[in-house]
C-alpha cells in the first residue's frame, strides 16, 4: 500500500508542477524583456530604471547577440559568447551606473556584457564551446546534464526550491534557500492556497481532472507573487559541466563501479569544497548557503 501512495503522492506532485511550467515560453505572449516587478532582481531597481534596463536588454538581444533570461532563478544565459551573468549583478552594475545608464540604456548594457566577458567573478560563469568533443562512461551530452541534475538533486531535503540543465552550452544551476521559509513568504503561499477551488486528489480520475482544469487566475496571481517574494530569499549555484567533465576521469579512477551521477557529483563537492573555476552563485553566498550547497550533493539518495 506505502509504494501506490508514494506513486499517487509523485503523480500529485507532477500535476502541481506540471501547469506552472508546460509552457516555459509563455506561448506567443511571451515577452522576457517585459517590466514585471517581481523577482528579487528586479526589485532591486526602481520602476523607471527597470524600465531602461529592460530596454538596454532587448536592444542588445536585436543588435549584439542572443540569450535567454531565467527570471525566477536570477540569471541570464548569452549564447556567443557562452556565459551566465546573475541578473542580480547586472541589475546592480547597471543602478550604479547613474544617470549614464538612464540616457543611454543600450550603451550601458553593452558595457555590462563587455565587463562579465572580460572576466570571471561572484556572478559570472564563463563557459566552453563544444564542451563534450565526444561520449565520456557512454554520456553524450543529454546523458551528462541528466547525471549532473541527478547529483545536483536531493530528494527529501528541504530548501532546493528548482533547477536547471542546459546540454547544448553545458550548464546547471539549483536555487537554494537556505534556512526555513520567512514566515511572511508562508502567509503568501497559504493566501493563494485558499484562492484555489480544486477537488482534493483522491484517485486517478481526480488526477485526469486536475491536468485537463486550468487553475484560477486569482490563484496563479497569488501563488506567482509568493514565488516573487521568496526569490527575495534564495540564491542559485550556477555549474560549469566543462570544468566539472576535467575532473571526471580522475575522480573515476577512485570510484571504480560507482554510478556516472555519483562520481559528478564527488567531482562537484570537491569543486566547492576548494572554492575552484567552474562554479559561482548569483549573489555572493554566505557561509550557510555554501554548506548546504555541499549537504545537497552528499545527502542526495543514491541507488
Amino acid at each position: 500500500m506505502w509504494i501506490a501512495l508514494g506513486v499517487v503522492a509523485a503523480v500529485v506532485v507532477g500535476v502541481a508542477l506540471w501547469w506552472r511550467f508546460r509552457d516555459p515560453l509563455r506561448g506567443e505572449s511571451f515577452d522576457q524583456f517585459e517590466v514585471n516587478r517581481l523577482w528579487g532582481w528586479e526589485l532591486r531597481l526602481s520602476e523607471e530604471e527597470e524600465i531602461a534596463f529592460m530596454a538596454g536588454l532587448r536592444a542588445y538581444d536585436n543588435e549584439v547577440g542572443s540569450f535567454f533570461i531565467h527570471g525566477e532563478h536570477g540569471v541570464l544565459s548569452l549564447y556567443h559568447p557562452p556565459m551566465l551573468i546573475s541578473m542580480h549583478l547586472m541589475a546592480d552594475r547597471f543602478k550604479a551606473m547613474g544617470p549614464a545608464a538612464m540616457s543611454d540604456p543600450a550603451g550601458a548594457v553593452r558595457h555590462l556584457f563587455g565587463q562579465a566577458a572580460a572576466r570571471e567573478s561572484v556572478g559570472v560563469l564563463h563557459l566552453r564551446e563544444n564542451w563534450l568533443p565526444c561520449e565520456i562512461d557512454g554520456m553524450d551530452k543529454y546523458g551528462f546534464r541528466d547525471a549532473m541534475s541527478d547529483a545536483l538533486s536531493a530528494p527529501g531535503v528541504d530548501g532546493v526550491e528548482g533547477g536547471y540543465g542546459e546540454e547544448d552550452s553545458g550548464y546547471g544551476m539549483v536555487v537554494v534557500l537556505a534556512g526555513d521559509t520567512p514566515e511572511s513568504v508562508q502567509a503568501m503561499y497559504d493566501q493563494a492556497s485558499d484562492l484555489s477551488t480544486s477537488e482534493p486528489i483522491r484517485d486517478r480520475l481526480d488526477v485526469v481532472k486536475a491536468v485537463l482544469e486550468e487553475p484560477e487566475p486569482e490563484y496563479v496571481e497569488a501563488l506567482n507573487r509568493a514565488d516573487g517574494e521568496k526569490s527575495r530569499y534564495t540564491n542559485t549555484l550556477l555549474v560549469d559541466y566543462a570544468r566539472v567533465l576535467d575532473r571526471y576521469a580522475a575522480t573515476r579512477t577512485q570510484m571504480q563501479g560507482a554510478k556516472p551521477s555519483d562520481v559528478l557529483g564527488a567531482a562537484l563537492s570537491r569543486m566547492l569544497a576548494e572554492q575552484a573555476p567552474g562554479t559561482t552563485w548569483t549573489r555572493q553566498p554566505s557561509q550557510e548557503e555554501q554548506e548546504f550547497a555541499m549537504q545537497i550533493i552528499a545527502t542526495r539518495v543514491r541507488y
